[in-house]
């Protein structure tokens, strides 16, 4: 295969859209971008240059430990950011705790 290939958009569920913007806009540092109506409430955000987040608010079935991960610039504020924000969750993988990578 010749063409590089990049992943355009992760799309995620969620129960609360309002939540969820506020801990990805302002916990993150993503930015939200224009959305077109889908017919339910969604948000869509910026990543990078190529990259999207597509979020709705849809009653779905959700996976308990389905996730995608996101590199930052800085770790420790933003952890520090989600935990005032109360957003961590250890139910599903346990402890934060770093990779055999390295990364946290």
């Amino acid at each position: 295969m010749s063409a590089r290939v990049n992943i355009h958009h992760v799309n995620v569920l969620v129960d609360a859209l309002e939540p969820a913007i506020l801990f990805y806009r302002d916990v993150l540092g993503l930015e939200t971008i224009e959305t077109p109506d889908q017919g339910f409430p969604s948000q869509f955000f910026r990543i990078n240059e190529e990259q999207q987040l597509h979020m709705n608010e849809l009653a779905d079935e959700r996976p308990f430990r389905a996730h995608f991960c996101v590199e930052v610039p800085d770790f420790m504020a933003v952890l520090q950011r989600a935990q005032a924000a109360g957003a961590i969750d250890v139910r599903p993988w346990g402890r934060i705790r770093r990779l055999p990578s390295g990364k946290l």
